[in-house]
């Protein structure tokens, strides 16, 4: 699988590349996402200079609010959205 964001302009800082999401039905056909996992870049892109990306989590709770759980970014650090449990 390949995700490729091709407008012919560069890439934009917080522009998304491509997502993976999570969906069920939770009746009557309706469908909602439980999680999803998006790559997003770190800052705008410019050809061999700047090409940082980070991997962004997110988990939906019983409201079906999603929230940002877990981002990895380009300088290879970890961003917790809650607690850690070991």
């Amino acid at each position: 699988m390949k995700f490729v964001s091709n407008d012919d302009s560069s890439m934009g800082n917080g522009h998304r590349l491509g997502v993976i999401e999570f969906a069920g039905n939770e009746g009557s056909s309706s469908i909602q996402v439980g999680a999803r996992i998006q790559a997003v870049c770190d800052a705008a892109w410019e050809e061999e200079t700047e090409n940082g990306g980070r991997l962004e989590f997110f988990t939906t709770d019983g409201a079906a609010t999603q929230s940002k759980v877990l981002a990895l970014d380009s300088d290879k650090v970890a961003t917790f959205g809650g607690g850690i449990t070991f």
